[in-house]
């Protein structure tokens, strides 16, 4: 049912540090998708003013769950192949990774 990543992919990798190849290849997804996903993700963080901070306050973490469960949504066959564990990762990496650097 679940994909479940290679764990020795992901050695030597904190969550704050996965490179795109990584994240790409735990979804399982090409450049194409990867670059609507993300542009998807940047307009949504726009929309609830959290483009450009960091998520360590609580109006802020209430935001970025509706961003996540919206970004679910929208990409479901993505998110529904892999553990929810593993979606929540994903998701974390990808908002950090294009909010405020």
């Amino acid at each position: 049912m679940f994909s479940s990543p290679d764990l020795n992919f992901y050695a030597g990798h904190t969550i704050k540090n996965w490179p795109v190849i990584m994240i790409k290849k735990g979804l399982q997804i090409g450049n194409n998708e990867y670059i609507r996903l993300i542009r998807w993700m940047i307009e949504e963080l726009e929309g609830k003013d959290l483009l450009g901070f960091k998520f360590n306050n609580i109006v802020a973490k209430e935001k970025l769950k509706d961003v996540f469960r919206n970004m679910i949504y929208k990409y479901r066959i993505t998110f529904d192949a892999i553990s929810e564990s593993w979606r929540s990762k994903y998701l974390a990496v990808i908002a950090q990774k294009y909010s405020y650097n």
